[in-house]
């Protein structure tokens, strides 16, 4: 339409995702798919708020440290 009366709305990190991971829920929120997700990060590098964040196994790995647990990398 040249006059912007129709357009499409869709999230950067929507956009971003080859894999089709990104998907929203009946009130519009984005969710993450795992069952289709790669883990690929685009989803982080394109969203322009800072929303989406890794999960961080922080808290574990200093907890295996301390306990003197058995840790591979």
């Amino acid at each position: 339409c040249p006059y912007d009366a129709i357009s499409k709305k869709e999230r950067p990190c929507q956009k971003a995702c080859g894999v089709g991971a990104i998907e929203s829920d009946s009130c519009g929120r984005a969710r993450i798919n795992n069952d289709k997700c790669v883990s690929c990060g685009m989803c982080m590098v394109s969203c322009p708020f800072g929303a989406i964040s890794d999960k961080s196994q922080i808290f574990q790995l200093a907890r295996a440290l301390t306990e003197g647990d058995e840790i591979v990398a």
